[in-house]
């Protein structure tokens, strides 16, 4: 399904935001900027509803997020956005693609907690058992045996 130029752009807009620059404070918005992202993406959930806004998300994801930065950066403002609380289609494929563009022994500082916390809220949300914290406080979901066959995957059908 093609989707509305104008939930392309707000997207865009959202997500071509340097959250990394911001969290080093090498960019400080105000809160009423930093409001501004905030507003627009939860009209942008009241106007598309969350089934096309995450088709835009998850597309501005696969092709626009290429390198462990820019990834990382997603994942950040995917947080920021609260884009966890919703029901994500194909939860392991989503986040396989975070763990098969970030390299979390490299990035281990600036990845492991947004990606723990993203992982499992998300698949605790599509009712996966034995990954949340009350229930298995070792879960590490870069070694879920799903989440590995998941990152395999992508790593077959894309050329690096």
């Amino acid at each position: 399904m093609k989707l509305d130029d104008k939930l392309v752009e707000e997207t865009k807009f959202l997500y071509d935001r340097d959250f990394l620059k911001e969290l080093s404070r090498e960019i400080i918005l105000t809160e009423e900027e930093d409001a501004v992202y905030q507003e627009r993406a939860d009209a942008l959930i009241q106007e598309y509803g969350w089934e096309q806004v995450f088709e835009a998300w998850n597309g501005y994801l696969r092709e626009n997020c290429n390198t462990a930065e820019s990834t990382l950066n997603f994942a950040n403002l995917f947080w920021l956005y609260e884009g966890y609380v919703h029901p994500i289609p194909n939860p392991y494929d989503f986040l396989a693609w975070f763990y098969y563009q970030i390299d979390m022994e490299k990035y281990a500082d600036d990845a492991i907690t947004i990606m723990d916390g993203i992982s499992i809220e998300i698949l605790h949300r599509a009712g996966v058992k034995g990954i949340y914290w009350g229930e298995n406080p070792y879960y590490v979901p870069e070694q879920d045996p799903k989440m590995i066959a998941a990152v395999e995957k992508i790593r077959n059908s894309v050329k690096k």
